[in-house]
């Protein structure tokens, strides 16, 4: 690691916060104000906007999922969608780089295992999720549009009631690693009938040893902290949510009419 690249973790956002504030603690100390909390503050922010932070923090057993049993022969491959950033200059949604790591792999699971592909999420999203796998090769009567939910908690809930609809009792779940545990809790408490094949997209950094880099602050390390504490946050509110939550019975007599595209009639999944 160059001596350029320290200085400019350390000159640059939010690398330059941490450098004030512990420029700040020095002159206190000086002063002989020793403010141990500010520092315990400093370090605490030094190692949160870190990829080295995000590594240990997403390595956590909170995020280790449990593998689909060999026993277990899945009916459908669930995709939640992972965002978009805007619009091309056609007006089109451009999905998001947690999107697009999620529907590589649904792909992937869908070369070994052709499976009808429900996909979920925003209207605009979903619509170009749809085109992103019809482009990998998934044709487009394997694929199902769920275009009504805005969280996940609306993923389970919509979707919940298409696996129903179909009697599909086994499904994989395609998410990112730090998601999925909040995606299963959600699916398990509206399709608790449902037995799940947590598939991960993508780790929540990345797999491999550690780097020197790694451990100075950088706006990438401080996102995917942000976001290991956001499913943290959105784990525990869903928790208190699901204690209030009566699913329907399986099978269900439901009348079921959702925005979402049904696969044809001439199609080998129904």
């Amino acid at each position: 690691m160059s001596f350029y690249k320290i200085i400019s973790a350390f000159i640059e956002l939010p690398g330059i916060f941490i450098l004030l504030a512990f420029l700040l603690f020095l002159k206190r100390a000086i002063r002989g104000r020793r403010e141990w909390f500010l520092l315990i503050l400093i370090c605490l922010g030094y190692f949160l906007s870190t990829e080295a932070g995000a590594y240990f923090l997403g390595n956590s057993s909170f995020f280790k999922v449990e593998e689909p049993a060999p026993t277990l022969h899945p009916q459908a491959i669930v995709v939640l969608g992972g965002g978009t950033l805007g619009e091309d200059e056609n007006g089109q949604p451009i999905p998001g780089p947690y999107t697009l790591l999620r529907l590589r792999k649904a792909y992937t699971v869908w070369k070994e295992e052709p499976l009808p592909v429900i996909v979920t999420g925003e209207k605009s999203e979903t619509e170009t999720m749809a085109k992103v796998l019809q482009e990998y090769g998934i044709p487009e009567n394997h694929i199902i549009i769920e275009n009504r939910s805005q969280t996940t908690w609306d993923n389970a809930s919509f979707t919940g009631r298409i696996l129903r609809e179909k009697n599909w009792t086994s499904y994989y779940l395609v998410s990112s690693q730090t998601h999925l545990p909040r995606a299963i809790l959600s699916f398990r408490t509206f399709f608790p009938q449902g037995e799940i094949a947590p598939i991960k997209a993508h780790p929540p950094y990345h797999s491999s040893s550690l780097t020197s880099e790694d451990f100075l602050p950088s706006r990438e390390g401080l996102s995917d902290c942000a976001q290991i504490f956001h499913e943290w946050i959105g784990y525990l509110v869903y928790a208190l949510r699901a204690r209030r939550v009566s699913p329907a019975p399986f099978p269900a007599d439901i009348s079921f009419n959702p925005s979402c595209k049904s696969l044809p009639e001439n199609s080998l999944f129904l």
